[in-house]
């Protein structure tokens, strides 16, 4: 029978671990499943609460790690998985009862690599987030025979909305360890060697107050970084990208950089974010063009406190 493995990394999530491991055990469908619980050094009370569950349910596992940062984490769990699917699931989202099955039936269907859906925020307090509901549309899932164009243009979905076939999560390194934020990095990878389908409707719900989401104007640097700085290694790691989707990658990552100190910093048309978002419109990156995109990420670092995993930063 096929089994999916359901991969939770949580950071100081104690307020939610009710209603995400409830909505998670409550998932329909014929398979089997395993839940594994990866705990980066919590210091509140999430390791007992999720302990607590994982000795009533003998197909939930614990792994704790010294605090490492989302992508050590996230690779942690992925690594530790044996079944045929990742279904991964935000520390504070919550997931539709028959979330894993349409994502299932739509990947099956169609052999694509990656199924995702629909998100939405919505107060913890509400009975959408306390109580999810199945979503019972049935509009036809989307083959998406392009992924990788529709994933360098940005991060359309977060982990909470993805089920990936194993042997894929895998086979690409899972997520990009240089880079803090975990979820884009994977989907980018994986979209450069298979299809992705989408399932049109909203299939998980995150929560509007907390506060420890990657979210917000000051985390938008970050995020916005490590997207640049996910592409960057993209380019760097693998030299058969075609020439189209080089290009494609140095003209979003300046134009986020330009973008941003315009914004935040009043650069002018004379500045090096304009030239070399000019450049990468013209075509003339010269011979590597990752060289931009690294330097991209400087933007960033600039006008905000940006976090690096911990690994790279040499802290204990």
């Amino acid at each position: 029978m096929t089994k999916v493995s359901y991969v939770i990394t949580l950071f100081n999530k104690q307020e939610y671990i009710r209603p995400v491991l409830d909505a998670v055990l409550a998932q329909t469908g014929d398979f089997d499943r395993e839940i594994i619980l990866v705990n980066d050094g919590s210091t509140d009370d999430t390791l007992p609460r999720i302990e607590a569950y994982a000795s009533k349910h003998r197909n939930i596992r614990i792994i704790s790690i010294e605090n490492s940062g989302p992508s050590v984490a996230f690779n942690t769990g992925i690594n530790a998985t044996t079944g045929d699917f990742i279904k991964f699931v935000d520390g504070d989202d919550v997931l539709c009862p028959n979330s894993t099955e349409l994502l299932l039936r739509a990947i099956t269907d169609t052999c694509a690599g990656l199924a995702h859906s629909g998100i939405e925020e919505v107060e913890v307090s509400s009975d959408t987030y306390q109580n999810p509901t199945a979503n019972l549309g049935s509009p036809k899932p989307i083959p998406n025979k392009t992924a990788i164009a529709t994933m360098i243009e940005k991060a359309h979905f977060n982990p909470s909305c993805v089920l990936v076939r194993t042997e894929l999560a895998k086979k690409v390194g899972g997520s990009d360890d240089r880079v803090f934020i975990q979820d884009y990095s994977l989907c980018l990878r994986v979209s450069r060697i298979a299809d992705f389908v989408q399932v049109p409707l909203v299939l998980a719900f995150a929560p509007k107050e907390a506060g420890s989401r990657l979210s917000g104007y000051g985390a938008g640097a970050q995020v916005l970084h490590d997207l640049n700085l996910a592409l960057a290694y993209l380019l760097e790691d693998h030299s058969d990208l075609s020439s189209e989707m080089r290009s494609r990658i140095v003209k979003r990552a300046t134009s986020r950089s330009w973008r941003w100190a315009k914004r935040l910093e009043n650069k002018s048309v004379f500045s090096r974010e304009f030239r070399n978002y000019m450049l990468a419109k013209i075509g003339l990156t010269g011979p590597q063009p990752e060289k931009l995109v690294f330097e991209s990420c400087e933007t960033f670092r600039r006008t905000s406190t940006i976090r690096f995993p911990k690994h790279l930063t040499g802290q204990s």
